[in-house]
């Protein structure tokens, strides 16, 4: 999977649920798989990122260089 892949490069953006903590975490999830009411037209894995406190430089490096 795509995503899965670019998660997988990241090096400052842990894998991991973000609960306000101060590092940057990302985590996989199926934008349907809690909804109840309603359906989203999103299809696929999608990837929520966590930011953290560390320099926000490196963060955005690390994730375009995930990107391409």
């Amino acid at each position: 999977c795509e995503i899965v892949a670019v998660i997988d490069r990241l090096k400052v953006v842990n894998i991991g649920y973000g609960w306000g903590g101060a590092i940057s975490l990302v985590s996989i999830f199926d934008p349907n798989e809690w909804r109840s009411a309603s359906r989203s037209r999103a299809t696929g894995l999608c990837a929520r990122f966590y930011i953290g406190l560390e320099n926000e430089n490196d963060i955005a490096e690390d994730i375009l260089r995930a990107l391409y």
